[in-house]
């Protein structure tokens, strides 16, 4: 399992009929990041008339939270289009922030949409686009014996403990690492605890 997101920021300009549509897309981890972008928007085109918006973040349950914005702009014409382009990459952890310097002339309904989107799609090819893996939480129980042994394995491969606890005869590590490292992980606890470690998925 990989996380799409943006490579860094990407900037855009398209002039439509008078109108002026700058775009700007970058990576956010919250919605405050996006706040942020809004508000240097509002600093660079002081002019503008629209700082319309979308974001698209994954919540730690794996859940998609979004939300978009036409800022005034008649419904569904700036901050949908946005949006979609976010969707249609399968973007996450990404915002785009689109504003308008009115020039005079109304580009009617179809004219707004394929204007933000486009300006939004620009944007998202300038900030280029990269894949991440996604970490998550496992738990691994083993004997107090074997504790020893198990974390100086887990370093020598590169999987870093986070949380350490000894209840009895019994060990606990957390560890957080891409999915598809669990069966390797968990072919390499078998055998250097002859089957009597444990790997479990905790919830996120």
């Amino acid at each position: 399992m990989r996380l799409r997101t943006l490579a860094g920021e990407g900037f855009s300009q398209n002039l439509i009929k008078g109108s002026r549509f700058c775009g700007m897309a970058a990576p956010i981890t919250d919605p405050s990041d996006l706040e942020a972008m809004i508000a240097r928007a509002r600093a660079d085109w002081p002019q503008a008339n629209h700082h319309t918006y979308a974001y698209r973040l994954r919540d730690a349950s794996g859940q998609i939270l979004y939300r978009s914005s036409d800022d005034g702009e008649p419904g569904g014409t700036a901050g949908r289009p946005i949006y979609t382009i976010l969707d249609s990459q399968e973007l996450t952890g990404a915002g785009i922030v689109v504003s308008r310097i009115f020039g005079g002339v109304k580009l009617g309904t179809g004219g707004l949409v394929r204007a933000y989107g486009g300006t939004a799609r620009d944007a998202v090819q300038n900030a280029g686009i990269i894949e991440r893996p996604i970490f998550l939480p496992f738990r691994i129980r083993c004997s107090t014996e074997q504790l020893g042994l198990i974390e100086a394995g887990l370093h020598r491969k590169g999987w870093n403990v986070q949380a350490r606890a000894v209840e009895g005869a019994s060990a606990f590590l957390t560890i957080s690492l891409p999915d598809e490292e669990k069966e390797p992980l968990q072919a390499w606890l078998s055998e250097v605890t002859s089957g009597r470690g444990v790997l479990e998925m905790l919830p996120d």
